[in-house]
C-alpha cells in the first residue's frame, strides 16, 4: 500500500511541475443603470447584486441583480423588485452569515446617513434595520468570525471619525466599541485577520498629514482597538487583501504630490504585514502608480489588483489619468499585466464571486461589466459526481472551498482518503450554502468529500490534493 501511495504522491507532483495558472477578462451584460461610489456583493447563490450609488444626476435607490453565471447564466442584469428605502452613495457593504446583504450608512445628496437596510433574497426587498449611532460615509464594514459587523472611521461631513460601531444581527443592534481608533480617518482599508482580529491601515485626514501611514487592530474579544505597526509609505484611497497564508498584501493609492496643480499620485509601492511577527515588509513595486484601487486573493496564491487611475488632478475641474490590472504572484513576488476591455474606471464597484471569478462593474457614467475568471489547468483536479455542489480548488494553500446550491448547514461533511478512510481534515463553515476544507498536512491522493442527510448521501466530490 505504501508504493501505490508513493506512486500516487509521485504522479501528482509531476503535476504541479506543468501547472499553469491563467486568467482572462471577459465582458457581461452592462448595468442597466450607469452608476458609480456603489455597492457590488456577491449572494451566496452565486448571484451578484449591485445597490444604488451616483447616477450622473441622482443618488440611486434602485438595485440590479447580476446572474453571475450561474447555470449557465451570461452575467446579465434585471432590476430588484423593491427600492432602497434611502441612498447610500459611498457607504459600506457586506453579505451577513446569514446570507442577507447588509447596506451600511453613506451619502444620500444632502447628509451623511445613518440609515441601514437588508436585502432578503428571497423577496427582493429591501428593509430598514437598527441606524447607526453616526451618519458616516467613506467608512469599512467587516464581518467577524462570529457573525457580528464593525464599521471603523469614515467622514460625517465636518471630520474624519475616530468612532467605530459593532452590530450585532441576532439582537439587530448598533453599539459603539469600547474604545475607538486613535486618529479618525477615511478611505482607509479593514482587513480580516486569520484569528479573527482586524487591521485598519493608512487613509485620509487632513488634519493629520492627508494621507496616513499610521495602524490600527482590532480585537473582537476585548471590542478595543490598539496601535499596531506603522506603513512604511503614508497611503489613502489605496487597497488590501488577506493571502491564503494569513499575510496581508496592501498596493497603491495616492499621495500629495505637494506640487501645482493640487493633485495625488498614484502610488506604485506594495507592502505585507505578518501578524506573527507583527511587521511590514516591502513588496514588488506595481508596474505603474495606482490609486483608488481593489484587489482580492485569488485560487492559485495569486492576487488581482483593479485600479481606478493613476493620478488625479484638482486644478480647477477633477481630471484623472487612466490606470490599469495587475496579478501579483505571491510565491514569485512578482506582478503581471492583466489589463481589462476598460481600464481606468472611477469609483467603481467589484465582487470576489468566488475563488475564481471576480466582477467588476460601473463607474462614473459607466454601464460596462466584466469578469475576470481564473482557469488551472493542472494542479488540483476536481471530477463532479451530481450537480448539487460547485467545487473552487486553491492548490496555493491546500484547502478547497464548495459553494453550494442548496442549504447544507444540516448535512454530515465527510473527507475521505483514497484508502476509504475518514480523515480528520479541518472543516469550516463560511456560510449555510459554503465550507471550506483543509487537506494542509493530509498525503497527496485522491480524496473523496461527502455530504450527507439525514443518514442519506446527497452528494460528493471527487479532488486531487498534492
Amino acid at each position: 500500500m505504501k508504493i501505490v501511495r508513493l506512486t500516487i504522491a509521485l504522479l501528482l507532483l509531476q503535476m504541479v511541475a506543468k501547472a499553469q495558472w491563467a486568467a482572462s477578462w471577459n465582458p457581461g451584460q452592462n448595468l442597466l443603470q450607469a452608476r458609480s461610489q456603489h455597492q457590488l456583493l456577491a449572494l451566496p447563490d452565486g448571484r451578484v447584486l449591485a445597490a444604488g450609488g451616483w447616477g450622473g444626476s441622482i443618488h440611486l435607490l434602485n438595485s440590479e441583480i447580476n446572474d453571475g453565471g450561474v447555470n449557465g447564466g451570461l452575467f446579465q442584469w434585471d432590476l430588484s423588485a423593491g427600492p432602497m428605502n434611502s441612498a447610500h452613495t459611498t457607504g459600506a457593504g457586506v453579505l451577513l452569515n446569514n446570507g442577507k446583504a447588509m447596506i451600511i450608512g453613506g451619502y444620500t445628496g444632502s447628509a451623511n446617513t445613518n440609515v441601514c437596510e437588508l436585502y432578503d433574497t428571497a423577496t427582493q426587498i429591501w428593509d430598514v434595520v437598527d441606524s447607526l449611532t453616526q451618519g458616516r460615509s467613506f467608512h469599512t464594514a467587516t464581518v467577524l468570525l462570529n457573525g457580528k459587523v464593525l464599521v471603523t472611521g469614515g467622514y460625517d461631513g465636518t471630520s474624519n471619525l475616530t468612532s467605530c460601531e459593532l452590530y450585532d444581527p441576532i439582537a439587530n443592534s448598533w453599539t459603539n466599541t469600547v474604545s475607538g481608533l486613535t486618529t479618525g480617518r477615511s478611505y482607509h482599508t479593514a482587513t480580516l485577520l486569520s484569528d479573527g482580529r482586524v487591521l485598519i491601515a493608512g487613509g485620509f485626514n487632513p488634519t493629520a498629514g492627508f494621507q496616513l501611514s499610521s495602524v490600527e487592530i482590532y480585537d473582537p474579544v476585548t471590542n478595543q482597538f490598539s496601535s499596531g505597526p506603522g506603513l512604511t509609505d503614508a497611503r489613502a484611497w489605496h487597497a488590501a487583501s488577506r493571502l491564503a497564508d494569513g499575510r496581508v498584501l496592501v498596493s497603491g493609492g495616492e499621495h500629495f504630490n505637494g506640487g501645482s496643480p493640487f493633485a495625488y499620485n498614484g502610488m506604485t509601492s506594495c507592502e505585507i504585514y505578518n501578524p506573527t511577527s507583527n511587521s511590514w515588509t516591502a513588496a514588488a513595486n506595481l508596474p505603474a502608480g495606482a490609486c483608488y484601487n481593489q484587489q482580492f486573493t485569488l485560487v492559485g496564491n495569486r492576487v488581482v489588483m483593479i485600479a481606478g487611475a493613476g493620478q488625479t488632478n484638482y486644478s480647477g475641474t477633477f481630471t484623472y489619468s487612466p490606470s490599469a490590472t495587475y496579478v501579483y504572484e505571491v510565491g514569485a513576488n512578482t506582478w503581471t499585466d492583466q489589463p481589462m476591455t476598460l481600464d481606468g474606471r472611477m469609483h467603481f464597484a467589484a465582487a470576489q464571486i468566488n475563488d475564481s471569478l471576480v466582477m467588476v462593474c460601473g463607474g462614473i457614467g459607466l454601464r460596462e461589466t466584466e469578469y475576470l475568471k481564473v482557469d488551472i489547468q493542472t494542479g488540483v483536479r476536481v471530477f463532479a459526481s451530481t450537480n448539487k455542489v460547485i467545487v473552487y480548488p486553491n492548490p496555493g494553500t491546500g484547502s478547497v472551498s464548495f459553494q453550494c446550491t442548496e442549504d447544507i448547514s444540516t448535512s454530515e461533511v465527510m473527507v475521505i482518503d483514497f484508502l476509504g478512510k475518514k480523515t480528520n481534515a479541518p472543516i469550516r463553515p463560511i456560510s449555510n450554502t459554503r465550507i471550506e476544507i483543509n487537506l494542509t498536512g493530509q498525503p497527496a491522493g485522491i480524496y473523496s468529500v461527502q455530504f450527507a442527510k439525514d443518514g442519506k448521501n446527497a452528494a460528493s466530490r471527487k479532488i486531487v490534493h498534492y
